[in-house]
């Protein structure tokens, strides 16, 4: 903060002066010291804490001109390398899955989708063409082409089940959105089957290292940009991040496709 806004910044300015510019500096400074990935998130959640906190009464209802979620993330060093699902342990998970958790399946790997994504899909949301998942509330982008393999096992999920235009399309067994306060139940379903698949599923990761694989394959691709990933992350991906996809895992995809 001194060195942005000049010898004695800190101790003169007010909460209502920092601006989402320093949030991210602050962001970019973490990473670049190699902190980890979860270590750079907790830092970031007590600057969060602090503004979510001003906003109290007894602190005059101090207004800020920012929304968190729209800023660009830098995330620190993974706390291990990452690793792709094999084609063979693809092959063992869609073997154990009905048609809701192939839908689940190809939604994260075509569609970069994670377990709050896939509970916040709506029916009348996808078609053949193409999905809208832009959020109203951030005005981050998210939309993109519906791929065939996509697009054919959610048409089978949705034969099984009858629910109006609006709707949840993923529900539990009891009714339930996938992820609430109180569960994920996308994560304990991948947990029990990676178990399941024993030998077979060491080295698999969680349910979010189908993204990794999607975004891999999609930033792989001759002529993807940076905003066209930034779209298909559904984030306000900082252009590190989207460079990871664009450039790092290239060796890696063609690699698992051969």
């Amino acid at each position: 903060m001194n060195s942005g806004h000049g010898d004695g910044a800190v101790g003169r300015m007010k909460l209502a002066d920092l601006n989402m510019e320093d949030v991210e500096a602050y962001n970019r400074l973490l990473v670049e010291a190699a902190f980890s990935a979860s270590q750079v998130s907790k830092r970031l959640q007590v600057v969060k804490a602090m503004i979510d906190r001003a906003g109290r009464p007894e602190h005059g209802w101090q207004l800020l001109a920012r929304n968190w979620d729209s800023r660009d993330v830098a995330h620190g060093r993974p706390a291990e390398p990452r690793t792709l699902p094999a084609l063979k342990q693809l092959e063992l998970v869609l073997a154990r899955c009905d048609r809701q958790k192939t839908a689940m399946v190809w939604m994260a790997i075509g569609c970069g989708f994670g377990q709050r994504d896939l509970a916040a899909v709506r029916i009348g949301r996808f078609d053949e063409q193409g999905y809208d998942l832009r959020r109203g509330k951030t005005g981050i982008e998210r939309y993109g082409e519906t791929p065939k393999m996509v697009w054919g096992t959610l048409q089978n999920h949705l034969a099984d089940i009858s629910r109006p235009e609006g709707e949840r399309v993923f529900l539990t067994r009891k009714g339930m959105p996938l992820v609430h306060d109180k569960g994920d139940s996308v994560t304990l379903w991948w947990t029990k089957l990676r178990a399941k698949l024993g030998d077979d599923g060491e080295g698999l990761g969680g349910f979010y290292t189908l993204r990794h694989l999607g975004a891999t394959e999609f930033g792989s691709r001759a002529g993807c940009s940076i905003g066209a990933m930034k779209r298909w992350l559904g984030h306000s991906a900082s252009s590190q991040v989207a460079d990871v996809y664009n450039r790092s895992h290239r060796r890696s995809v063609r690699s698992w496709s051969g």
